[in-house]
């Protein structure tokens, strides 16, 4: 991730930890973004629920 906020950070950290994650937030608040981009840095499989 470019530049994560603290909560981005976090979801990050937590998902690498092998977490399962459930992100809530406004729109246009980087949910999407941050998910592909852990998508991106794993070979790992789950489900987007929106």
């Amino acid at each position: 991730m470019l530049n994560p906020t603290d909560e981005q950070q976090a979801a990050a950290d937590a998902f690498h930890a092998g977490h399962h994650l459930a992100l809530q937030a406004g729109a246009g608040t980087g949910k999407t973004t941050t998910l592909a981009q852990l998508a991106h840095a794993t070979a790992r499989r789950g489900r987007y629920l929106a």
